[in-house]
């Protein structure tokens, strides 16, 4: 699962604060008709650009584009993997070896070309401590010498057991290539990484796109890489402009001035269906989850361990003063009006079409063998809430509209991601309903880096968040007691062993049974106020064909977009 840190300012000062103009290179088109530019609407700068690092969902659409993996996805109800740099891949007959044959003919923009060496660090960086990787998890199956290279063009990789054949696939060939001829050198330092030019300012292309431009808080451009063989794409160029304020895309996208927009709100989407007939609405499908996650240990325990140079574990970490009792957490989910979000926040009020569902489970509804899971979500009862944290020592003694217990009050600050509307607008309603019971939550939006620098760090109490879900079933990232991705130090030694069992099921109807079960679990448990799952909508600029949209990634099949001769926008 990939992290989404999208939150917003709305209001008219948001509307009068982007005046940047489309780069003087990208201006409109003159005389013979040319290939055009798309130019998309985003609300942060990268913050990773190597796959091993990767977080956000944006840093992955990027490197997606710019860079080669194993094998590539289609998404229809499951998984199914297409050649990449693998031309084609098999499985031995016990199901614990996956053997890929390479291709010869990839490059990096630099000139060197793309060796097996460069999948090979791929999986030390993951497992290396000193990196910080968040994908440790997906290889855990994994014998420790894998992958092995079988001759210069087949790879191997042997897994200690036969499990799910989908997750081994996706963990261990959907992640983009590293540079070995660079990031192999003795020289570069593991723990430094993180800060090397290909992270942060120059990543080496192996894909279809080449980075050529970035200027830190204003653009980022892709181009044809012209080492990539077969077809070029069918755009000139790609530029992703860095507009923060979510009012400010949409002034924007409306103007013409961007052509795609993700993430548009419902009210606003009913907008420009009326009054923009000229663009575009998709929808993504459910892939996107918006959550409240509770911080179960105390931060400060967590922040000492660090300063003192140790790896806090959580299970011998202290629990947190709040959220640490699992009926504290069902109370504050008690208080909470999903159908009420959804119905004020995300439903369009021209066709009453709900762009969302609500969400009982990390697994995505769109995987349709687990989606039936037997959970009735938890009713709207303040009431019952209120009960609940009384039962628990939590009562207004006081009469100032605060529950407290033993003197503290029941007072928390929830961060959240800075730049979108939609985190902006929920957050107010949640924190009416919250106060409703006597709880008194404060919202404090971050920016994308820095926030996700805050889970790592377990620097918070809460966190009103969300994630772009994987499109395979496996919980050790997400869920796993050791995960570095479990920001919320979740643990259930039931859940674990669920997980531990379910990642290496085969059988089909009983790893759906397994995971069913995982998933009464933990929403038992509450480690999230599961919220909604998002319809999210895409705008996109009518004049671009062959569009599609979907729930891997807005950009997944990028290279087909194109643009009609007497259309094109945008001189080269």
């Amino acid at each position: 699962m990939h992290h989404r840190y999208s939150a917003a300012l709305i209001g008219l000062l948001a509307l009068g604060a982007c005046s940047t103009a489309v780069d003087d290179d990208v201006a409109p088109a003159a005389g013979p008709a040319r290939l055009d530019t798309l130019v998309v609407g985003v609300k942060m700068d990268p913050n990773d650009l190597l796959s091993p690092l990767s977080q956000s969902a944006f840093d992955l659409s990027l490197i997606d584009l710019i860079g080669a993996k194993p094998l590539k996805a289609e998404f229809d109800c499951e998984l199914r993997f297409l050649p990449d740099y693998a031309s084609s891949y098999s499985w031995s007959e016990d199901g614990k070896s996956l053997t890929l044959e390479l291709r010869e003919d990839l490059a990096w923009s630099d000139g060197a070309p793309v060796v097996p060496r460069d999948l090979s660090l791929l999986a030390e960086l993951i497992r290396d401590p000193a990196v910080g990787s968040l994908r440790a998890g997906n290889l855990a199956l994994l014998t420790p010498e894998s992958p092995v290279l079988v001759d210069p063009r087949h790879l191997r990789y042997d897994f200690t057991a036969k499990a799910d054949r989908t997750s081994m696939t996706a963990n261990t060939t959907l992640l983009q290539l590293v540079p070995s001829h660079i990031l192999g050198d003795p020289s570069v330092e593991r723990a430094a990484i993180r800060s090397h030019s290909l992270n942060t300012t120059s990543p080496l292309s192996s894909g279809r796109w080449v980075m050529t431009a970035w200027e830190k808080g204003k653009s980022v451009t892709l181009e044809p890489n012209s080492k990539y063989p077969g077809p070029p794409p069918g755009l000139a160029r790609v530029v992703f402009r860095i507009i923060p304020e979510y009012a400010a895309r949409l002034l924007e996208l409306q103007q013409g001035r961007i052509d795609l927009m993700e993430a548009v709100q419902v009210a606003d989407a009913d907008a420009l269906v009326k009054e923009h007939p000229g663009i575009k609405l998709h929808t993504r499908g459910y892939r996107a989850q918006d959550y409240v996650g509770w911080n179960s240990i105390d931060p400060a325990a967590w922040k000492a361990e660090l300063e003192a140079g140790k790896k806090p574990d959580p299970a011998k970490m202290p629990p947190h003063p709040l959220f640490a009792n699992t009926d504290v957490r069902r109370a504050l989910s008690m208080a909470v009006d999903v159908n009420r979000i959804i119905a004020d926040a995300l439903t369009s009020k021209a066709s009453g079409k709900a762009y969302a569902v609500r969400s009982v489970s990390t697994i995505t509804p769109e995987l349709c063998a687990t989606r039936e899971n037997g959970i009735t979500p938890l009713n709207y009862d303040p009431e019952g809430a209120r009960a609940e944290l009384a039962r628990a020592g939590w009562t207004d003694t006081n009469g100032d509209g605060v529950i407290d217990r033993d003197g503290v009050p029941f007072r928390f600050t929830a961060i959240m991601p800075l730049g979108s509307a939609r985190h902006l607008l929920v957050s107010a309603i949640l924190q009416e309903q919250w106060k409703a019971i006597g709880v008194d939550a404060q919202f404090e939006a971050i920016a994308g880096g820095a926030m996700g620098e805050r889970l790592r760090r377990r620097d918070f109490d809460a966190a009103f968040t969300g994630w772009s879900a994987g499109l395979w079933v496996d919980p050790t990232t997400v869920l796993g007691r050791t995960s570095e991705s479990n920001f919320f130090s979740y643990q259930n030694p039931k859940a674990q062993a669920l997980i531990d069992e379910g990642v290496r099921e085969t059988s089909p109807a009983r790893a759906n049974e397994i995971w069913n079960q995982f998933q009464r679990i933990v929403y038992d448990d509450q480690p999230y106020t599961f919220l909604y799952w998002l319809d999210e909508i895409v705008a996109v600029n009518g004049r671009f064909e062959n569009t599609d949209v979907g729930l891997i990634s807005p950009f997944n099949k990028l290279e087909r977009w194109t643009v009609a001769p007497d259309k094109v926008k945008y001189k080269q």
